[in-house]
């Protein structure tokens, strides 16, 4: 992070962008996550074939998860200051 990052998230309005963002991400999580739970009400074979998708993502996976752990800490982090 550069120094105006850091200074532009010592700001009031670098924290509600902050908080905003990463909420967005959260909610989009929650709706993505939803919809696929859904799935389980479709029949097993297209709760089976999400769960293959999902496994055919590989280290993508693991990247939306970093970037979703990193946003809920981020949300957390400006929320408490």
């Amino acid at each position: 992070m550069t120094i105006a990052t850091v200074d532009f998230f010592q700001t009031s309005i670098g924290k509600k962008v902050v908080m905003a963002l990463s909420g967005v991400i959260v909610v989009g999580f929650l709706i993505v996550h939803m919809i696929g739970n859904l799935q389980i009400f479709a029949g097993p074979e297209k709760l089976n074939a999400y769960a293959a998708f999902l496994k055919s993502l590989g280290n993508v996976l693991w990247v939306f998860r970093a970037v979703l752990f990193a946003a809920a800490v981020l949300h957390i982090v400006a929320a408490a200051q």
